[in-house]
């Protein structure tokens, strides 16, 4: 890496071989009229990106580290802890979100910013660093590496003397430091074992053919520039995406987002089933208290009454529709069918001039019900790569229950019926989704449900009753545990 910030500069400063070399004072790059303000050594450097929680420690290791390297050489970072005063959120997670650092530029006039990304594989750090400047859109240079145990301190170093070469191009920064890069100042003809100008049969470095190690280290800014954000948006996924997709060496973005199972801007559908454990049943309670008069009619004087949602065990059955707004979220409807029992229990207390003389308790059979529930969903997948994608989900939850169709007795009206209910919910969860093929997947979540409207309990004491009912126990919360199979389309 060394050699390629030496390469840089000295690729800037090249003469017509024809020409007389002129004096190393000639030939540095000239500093623009007009330098952004703050220019010379400052430059922007956000805090590094995880791909996922688990590289959180290592990404700060790497970005503490590359500071100490850049300040080492001279340099004058503009690190996150300022950032996040002055810009906010718009300076977090830089590497994965487009409008950065284009939104830096205007709060920060200077002439670089780097931009990294730390990801944990099997073979090592997957890194990316990628360089900006105010001027293009896109990276000027994008380095992606594996890097290996140990290795992490020569590689901030390498990414540092890389800065220090660009900003010397950009705005004729002078490195400092033991470890900055040289310019070379012999001549043409200085002896062998000097830095002097190669050879005229030499074949020119970092030219159009791309070196075995991949488009990465194509030199930017020229017609082999391997970026191209129109192919990027068509594919659907973000700048550290991308970046990876040209570190692939691949030339087919199709067959790269198939082969590492990259979720894209698409529309699924899953199928799922399993079971509901906690507040999946409905229960109604209803007793009279009745008086006979002379005609042998009955008069009611008092009534308990009682609907709660009780809890137990019940299979189901769905469907989730989803559209994948990016690689990281998707927003989709979950139509479910629950198998559930709703249990009613009737019954009369009769009473004379005396007080108490008789009663009745019917105690019916649990009738099966089928209880339906939509549910709106958002999902976050933190690593949306690979074939394992585990992710957090947030719902919105409603379940229908329909109502209870009193019978009368011949001489004891229990009207009114009791009415059907909506109970409305919220939720989190968290899944597991393996990405057989690019268009087939399993998957397996666990969704927990809290009802907070609609799912009170209703009681209706009795003040004439002798033998009050026992309550029974109301349940308002519920976890599911589903499996099923997805198609992507």
């Amino acid at each position: 890496m060394l050699a390629l910030a030496v390469l840089l500069h000295t690729s800037a400063q090249a003469q017509d071989p024809a020409q007389d070399p002129a004096p190393a004072a000639q030939t540095a790059p000239e500093a623009p009229s007009e330098a952004p303000a703050g220019s010379g050594g400052a430059l922007l450097v956000p805090e590094f990106t995880a791909v996922s929680v688990s590289d959180i420690s290592i990404a700060f290791m790497l970005y503490d580290q590359l500071l100490q390297d850049l300040e080492a050489r001279g340099m004058d970072p503009i690190d996150g802890a300022e950032l996040s005063v002055s810009a906010g959120e718009a300076a977090v997670d830089c590497a994965d979100n487009e409008a950065c650092p284009g939104n830096l530029w205007s709060a920060y006039p200077v002439p670089l910013a780097v931009v990294g990304q730390v990801e944990t594989t099997d073979a090592g750090l997957d890194v990316t660093v990628s360089f900006y400047t105010p001027d293009k859109a896109t990276p000027i240079k994008i380095v992606n590496e594996t890097v290996f145990g140990g290795a992490e301190f020569g590689f901030t170093a390498d990414m540092a003397d890389l800065a220090a070469a660009l900003l010397e191009a950009q705005v004729g920064f002078e490195p400092t430091g033991p470890v900055a890069p040289t310019e070379p100042t012999e001549p043409a003809d200085a002896p062998q074992d000097g830095p002097g100008d190669p050879p005229e049969d030499t074949p020119p470095q970092g030219g159009d053919e791309a070196p075995a190690g991949g488009h990465t280290s194509l030199p930017s800014g020229t017609d082999a520039d391997p970026w191209d954000e129109a192919e990027r948006k068509e594919m659907g996924i973000s700048k550290a995406l991308y970046e990876r997709y040209l570190a692939s060496g691949m030339d087919d973005p199709d067959a790269w987002l198939r082969v590492n199972r990259v979720r894209t801007e698409t529309v699924g559908l899953e199928f799922g089933g399993g079971g509901a454990f906690g507040s999946v049943d409905r229960s109604v309670t209803l007793r009279l208290v009745l008086q006979q008069d002379s005609d042998d009619d009955f008069i009611e004087l008092d009534r308990y009454e009682e609907d709660v949602l009780t809890g137990g065990r019940r299979g189901q059955g769905s469907a989730h529709l989803y559209a994948s707004l990016s690689p990281r979220w998707d927003l989709g409807a979950l139509v479910a069918i629950q198998y559930s029992e709703k249990q009613l229990t009737t019954g009369w207390e009769l009473v004379d001039e005396d007080g108490f003389a008789d009663e009745e308790t019917d105690v019916r059979a649990p009738a099966a019900a089928a209880l339906a529930l939509v549910e709106p969903r958002l999902r976050f997948f933190p690593r949306p790569v690979g074939v394992v994608k585990p992710y957090l989900l947030a719902h919105a939850n409603m379940r229908f229950y329909d109502a209870y169709i009193l019978q009368d007795t011949a001489k004891v009206s229990y009207q009114p019926g009791r009415p059907a209910m909506q109970p409305l919910g919220i939720g989190a969860g968290l899944g597991l989704a393996l990405d057989v093929t690019p268009q087939l997947a399993l998957f397996v979540e666990l969704p927990y449900t809290a009802f907070i409207l609609g799912a009170d309990p209703y009681r209706e004491s009795a003040e004439m009753m002798e033998n009050t009912p026992e309550a029974r126990t109301h349940v308002t919360t519920t976890t599911r545990l589903t499996a099923g199979l997805g198609f992507k389309f």
